[in-house]
């Protein structure tokens, strides 16, 4: 799981990088970006408009969001041709095991009930493909 703050709806991660990082700690195995654990952390990005972003030097201490955002995040938005827009912070992308992007981009609302189906049947294909 990667996860990307933001700040662009309701202004709900005013926090600093290392703030946001220590409240997702508490209910998911995250770690910073590394090459271990399940779940990652990038720096704050600019969701659907990153300049108005202005922080130039991120850090974990940074409150506001990269200037640049990182260019995994910049790939995902890429792949919604049909949907470009994020419509919240818990907006989802399935990846498929060969890189694509699983259509449909998953809403807020959309937790197990939706997504389970779709990681089962990737990891179906997998075993028999």
């Amino acid at each position: 799981m990667l996860l990307f703050p933001v700040n662009e709806f309701m202004d709900q991660e005013p926090e600093s990088n290392e703030n946001i990082l220590k409240f997702a700690s508490k209910s998911l195995n995250i770690t910073q970006l590394s090459t271990s654990g399940n779940v990652k952390m990038f720096l704050k990005s600019g969701a659907n408009d990153p300049s108005k972003c202005t922080e130039s030097a991120c850090s974990m201490s940074s409150t506001g969001c990269c200037s640049t955002n990182n260019p995994v995040y910049v790939w995902l938005r890429s792949q919604l041709v049909n949907d470009p827009k994020l419509s919240w912070n818990f907006d989802k992308f399935v990846i498929a095991p060969n890189g694509s992007v699983v259509p449909p981009k998953l809403e807020d609302s959309d937790l197990a009930d939706k997504i389970e189906p779709i990681v089962d049947e990737l990891l179906a294909e997998m075993r028999h493909g």
